[in-house]
């Protein structure tokens, strides 16, 4: 496989397991992962976005209406153009990995 195969393979294995995700992942979360391997994206900064989007989303008052299930990787998008520009600290990532794992 090459490089970006490898890359695109990983961030739709990531997004299948993201809480709240549809599955299988569809043919434009797969463009844009390779949109994102193209521009030079971390892989490290999608897989924060897709945390971080969960932890937010889990985290949601219990009163609030419910969100529909997220149909694409675009969803994620503008968390990660917000990651590339204020990256997170890897303890915070670590953090919401675990929260995340309680949560759901």
């Amino acid at each position: 496989m090459t490089p970006k195969q490898l890359y695109i393979q990983q961030i739709l294995q990531w997004y299948r397991l993201t809480p709240q995700t549809s599955l299988p992942s569809s043919r434009s979360s797969r463009r844009l992962a390779a949109l994102l391997f193209d521009r030079g994206v971390p892989a490290q900064t999608v897989q924060s976005a897709l945390l971080l989007v969960s932890a937010r989303r889990l985290t949601r008052p219990s009163e609030a209406p419910p969100l529909p299930v997220i149909r694409t990787l675009y969803y994620f998008l503008p968390v990660i153009e917000e990651l590339l520009i204020q990256p997170l600290d890897p303890s915070y990532i670590l953090y919401l990995r675990d929260k995340i794992h309680h949560l759901s």
